[in-house]
């Protein structure tokens, strides 16, 4: 009998410790759920102040540099030369724009790269490569960038819409 009333303590103490915490948490804030599980304003802004000052000024269309080489009758590729704002190393996951001409869509490019390492404040280059239709576009233009970045493990998607310029 020892031996089961010890099985039987040792499983309500395991259960115990794990239910414990939770109600601690749900008391603290008046039985309330949302306040014990979600942050309140004042950690909201000490986590955004946090994540500003560690990703510095941010990805904007000013740290990119583009060049475009022509190959082919219905494809394009671009060379662009990133310069990171972020005091942080990131890997580009995806990079994408779309291509007008005279106001129309004529096509996308994509990365060519699985993915791209970009060190704390670096520059990298890569290339875009897409298709286009119609005629070779005489005024290509720039449009609807999606970016997805990786910091610390974190996925980040960033999109920047209308005109990003021509290509020279």
């Amino acid at each position: 009998m020892g031996e089961r009333a010890l099985k039987l303590s040792l499983k309500l103490l395991g259960i115990a410790l794990v239910i414990a915490p939770f109600i601690v948490a749900f008391g603290m804030h008046d039985w309330n759920i949302m306040e014990a599980v979600l942050p309140d304003e004042a950690e909201m802004d000490e986590l955004r102040e946090s994540v500003s000052n560690l990703l510095g000024g941010g990805i904007s269309q000013n740290n990119f540099k583009k060049s475009h080489i022509m190959s082919g009758d219905s494809t394009m590729e671009l060379s662009i030369e990133l310069t990171s704002p972020l005091n942080v190393p990131i890997k580009i996951n995806d990079f994408s724009v779309r291509i007008l001409d005279h106001g129309v869509r004529v096509g996308q490019l994509l990365m060519e790269e699985e993915e791209i390492d970009v060190e704390a404040n670096g520059t990298v280059n890569f290339i875009l490569f897409g298709s286009y239709s119609g005629g070779r576009p005489t005024d290509p233009q720039l449009t609807d960038m999606n970016v997805t970045i990786e910091v610390y493990g974190l996925t980040a998607k960033l999109q920047l819409s209308g005109l990003l310029g021509g290509i020279e």
